[in-house]
């Protein structure tokens, strides 16, 4: 795994992304997905988006971005760092269609409605169910 930062954040050093970035790939992803996996994480204000904590983008095949607002706290930091991660663990299984968001597993496929809503995609349902559990793991084992 490789892990490269863009910019600033007071609030949680580089090191602390890293080994969260460990801890939580451990819980999510195999052993060769994460030697493969290569992790952009942005502060950068260029790379900001209104209204949002973070977000991940799918850069080349095993190269990915998170981007995360370093104004929030730092809990909110954590589990948006978590919620990202899902997303990446999402493209690497390949759950996702990479070209057009399409979902692909049959397990997110379950969870699809009509609605279109944000609060109603099967992607963002995995991924705040298992933000919660991930960073609540993550300050009992810090």
């Amino acid at each position: 795994m490789q892990i490269y930062f863009e910019g600033k954040n007071k609030k949680i050093s580089e090191e602390e992304y890293s080994q969260m970035l460990v801890f939580f790939a451990d819980l999510m992803m195999n052993n060769k997905q994460q030697n493969k996996l290569s992790l952009l994480v942005s502060f950068k204000k260029k790379h900001k988006m209104e209204g949002v904590d973070g977000y991940m983008l799918h850069l080349s095949k095993n190269q990915y971005m998170i981007w995360i607002n370093k104004k929030i706290d730092t809990y909110a930091q954590r589990e948006t760092f978590a919620h990202e991660l899902v997303h990446v663990k999402q493209y690497l299984n390949k759950e996702v269609s990479k070209k057009d968001n399409k979902i692909k597993s049959k397990g997110l496929k379950y969870l699809q409605t009509t609605s279109s809503d944000y609060w109603d995609n099967p992607m963002e349902i995995e991924a705040f169910g298992r933000s919660v559990g991930l960073t609540y793991r993550w300050h009992l084992k810090n």
